[in-house]
């Protein structure tokens, strides 16, 4: 169920590329090619024809499961509930060629116009995700800091605890808190806690570092003393976390594999408060 609404969701927001001429056996795709629409559109339309296990052994980033057998049958429930964009962009893969081919006639059979297909999943040469990978909130953490320093999930490797604030350069109250989160991470790294700061607003809608929030933050980081990883959201930590938020700050805590540990806070607090809440975390995870 859940995953059949975000198929919908997908295919709702996606729909901004123009269809091309009718192919039944829909138009290739390369690997740089979809890297492409990858980098730049969270919800792409990204639908892995494989069998549920192999999907969750690895998969591409952004991928729904549709298994070939059941594309057909999930396909019309979707345009059964109303859905009516048939020039939606919508790109197939699976583990040949022809799994590719028979997918992309059953999308034109149903009236869709705009399916391109990736030849096989043996031609990406990235990163896969697993089912337990998207379970964790960092599990798959792959972008630069502030400084462009290249950060993936080694980085919370060794910190049972990490704290995660999510702030924002025009926030005051995230300013005002970040003074007492600089002197924190100081104090509790001994006891195997870190912080890291993700900023929600330095880029574009394509997802690319804009230089004057970049530079703006990194001048609020350095006056405030916050000394800590600051990180630019790449587009799955802006689609899995910053999306998700209504405020900033909102602070959560993830152990060294990322997934989530405790609640989740909104608004800013001072050292004592947040020490109090650390301390306590750490006490329930031994």
């Amino acid at each position: 169920m859940k995953k059949a609404l975000l198929l919908f969701l997908a295919l709702l927001l996606c729909f901004l590329y123009p269809a091309g001429a009718e192919e039944s056996s829909g138009r290739l795709i390369t690997p740089e090619g979809l890297q492409a629409r990858m980098d730049t559109n969270p919800y792409i339309n990204l639908f892995d024809l494989r069998e549920a296990d192999a999907y969750a052994g690895g998969h591409l980033p952004y991928a729904v499961s549709t298994p070939l057998a059941e594309l057909r049958d999930m396909m019309r429930e979707i345009l059964d509930s109303g859905f009516s964009y048939m020039t939606a962009e919508i790109i197939v893969y699976g583990d040949t060629e022809e799994a590719g081919i028979q997918a992309a006639q059953i999308l034109y059979g149903l009236g869709f116009t705009n399916v391109y297909r990736l030849e096989s999943l043996e031609k990406w040469a990235g990163k896969l995700v697993t089912a337990e990978d998207e379970q964790r909130l960092l599990g798959h953490l792959d972008t630069v800091d502030i400084y462009g320093k290249a950060v993936d999930s080694s980085l919370l490797q060794g910190y049972p605890l990490t704290m995660v604030n999510v702030w924002a350069t025009y926030c005051m109250p995230c300013i005002n808190e970040m003074s007492d989160l600089g002197k924190l991470a100081a104090d509790m790294k001994d006891q195997g806690v870190q912080i890291i700061g993700l900023l929600s607003d330095t880029v574009d809608a394509s997802f690319c570092p804009v230089e004057e929030k970049v530079a703006q933050a990194r001048k609020i980081v350095e006056q405030t003393q916050a000394d800590y990883p600051h990180l630019i959201p790449s587009a799955e930590l802006y689609w899995k976390i910053i999306g998700q938020i209504s405020a900033v700050p909102t602070t959560f805590f993830v152990d060294e594999t990322g997934n989530m540990v405790g609640s989740v806070y909104v608004g800013s607090r001072d050292y004592e408060s947040w020490q109090n809440i650390i301390t306590g975390m750490l006490e329930r995870m031994r």
